[in-house]
């Protein structure tokens, strides 16, 4: 079985401009060449190129599109024998992305991605404030940390770019030594100010097919723009001002825009900004009614779906009640245990698209009838809920009354025999009240709002 090569480093080169991949290669026989994978989309990783194995063992992502300065990207390796069999992949590694944007008097807030792929003990911001390559540890923060704010930078400008140690040295065959991994390199110049992203576009409802301009209203002059147009054709584009924007299938959509100038960068993802509808019918509107709202402890419910224009899926969402959700078009049977207020929701979607419709403080469950030792109640204790005072009335009963005041953990709260109680002084929720006359003792739960 042929060994796992592992990763030993990944790093951002000093241009700031590539990511390098590193192994350290086994010397044995055998061995034809090593691939290289990078991450493309969640956990889904393509190869992007090989190394031979008498070659460095080192990899330059140089791809068309691939920016260490735009963001962070994973990284696994793998061996190929002379036989043409493939190993397993190995461990990823991700890179780490230093994004940076001033505040108002004029500090530096720093931001990067955590480096996965090996244990880290420090992350150590470096700062060079001649643009010569000469870098200084301006500080170092613990594993755990990924901000950081220099209060007092040069004014003239600087450079910033944040390092990890690995646990040992990475040698890339060949005698290249790799002892640190670092960010890309953030460039903030004196004066000025980062971008703040904004945008707009021609429309944000659309019919399949059709197509959208984007137009970009950031301040602080940024010099790049980075979209990404998800579900549309193109997907990406780096225009200031996108045009011709195709959005084919139905559904919602997010809009991201990355802008940067010398001083930061920014970035704004407006979620479910787009509504691509079929170009035939119309969305649905979502309607319905329960066939009750208000119910005790332990009752179900029926459900009417009165949505318009033919939906063909329903999901509905019973917040308190059980089951708590169904994609039945009329659900039966929804049974409340608990005393509360509960909102309902209903998602209905068709071909041309999906209407959300979320009934607040729907369905009303109140506290079941009294709980009684012999079956037979006298009690009368209104009102229930209440938000402060309760009156207990025994029918036919004139003697002494006691009444205890519990909550639902079983502790004794007060003791009174009066036969008006007052619940203000305890908080919102279910007490039970044991109510004590003659030889007879009776509970009941009474709701305090």
């Amino acid at each position: 079985m042929i060994p796992t090569q592992e990763i030993c480093i990944v790093t951002v080169d000093s241009a700031s401009a590539h990511n390098l991949v590193v192994w350290e290669k086994p010397i044995v026989a055998g061995i034809d060449s090593f691939i290289v994978y990078r991450e493309m989309g969640t956990n889904n990783y393509m190869p992007i190129g090989s190394v031979a194995y008498d070659s460095l063992s080192q990899f330059v992502d140089t791809a068309n599109g691939i920016n260490p300065n735009v963001t962070s990207y994973r990284y696994k390796v793998s061996i190929l024998d002379t036989c043409g069999t493939e190993s397993n992949l190995s461990y990823y590694h991700e890179t780490m992305h230093l994004s940076t944007n001033q505040g108002i008097g004029g500090e530096v807030n720093l931001i990067w991605d955590e480096y996965e792929g090996f244990p880290i003990v420090y992350y150590y911001i470096l700062r060079d404030s001649t643009s010569t390559g000469n870098w200084e540890v301006l500080d170092s923060v613990s594993s755990n940390n990924f901000i950081y704010t220099d209060l007092n930078p040069p004014v003239s400008g600087v450079n910033y770019v944040i390092e990890v140690l690995p646990p040992n040295t990475c040698t890339s065959t060949k005698a290249q030594d790799h002892n640190s991994t670092r960010s890309n390199r953030v460039i903030v110049n004196g004066g000025g100010a980062a971008p703040v992203t904004d945008f707009i576009s021609s429309a944000t409802q659309i019919v399949s097919g059709s197509s959208i301009d984007f137009s970009d209203e950031s301040l602080n002059d940024p010099t790049t723009w980075s979209w990404n147009f998800y579900g549309a054709t193109p997907s990406a584009s780096t225009a200031q001002n996108p045009t011709n924007i195709i959005y084919n299938n139905v559904g919602l959509y997010d809009v991201r825009l990355i802008v940067g100038n010398a001083n930061g960068i920014d970035t704004l993802i407006k979620a479910n900004y787009i509504e691509v509808s079929s170009s035939g019918g119309a969305a649905p509107t979502s309607g319905f009614v329960a066939s009750a709202t208000q119910i005790s402890e332990g009752s179900s419910i029926n459900f009417l779906d009165q949505s318009q224009n033919n939906p063909t899926s329903w999901t509905w969402l019973f917040d308190g009640g059980n089951p708590a959700f169904s994609n039945d078009q009329l659900p039966t049977g929804i049974v409340y245990n608990a005393v509360g207020i509960y909102d309902v929701t209903l998602v209905t979607s068709n071909s041309s698209g999906i209407d959300t419709l979320i009934k607040e403080a729907y369905i009303n469950v109140t506290a079941s009838t009294l709980i009684t030792e012999n079956g037979v109640s006298n009690l009368s204790i209104y009102p229930n809920p209440t938000s402060d005072q309760i009156t207990i009335d025994i029918k036919g009963y004139y003697g002494d009354v006691n009444v205890e005041v519990y909550d639902l953990q079983g502790r004794l709260l007060e003791t009174t025999t009066n036969t008006k109680v007052s619940l203000k002084k305890h908080a919102k929720g279910i007490y039970v009240l044991k109510v004590s006359y003659g030889e007879i003792t009776e509970e009941v739960r009474v709701v305090r709002e």
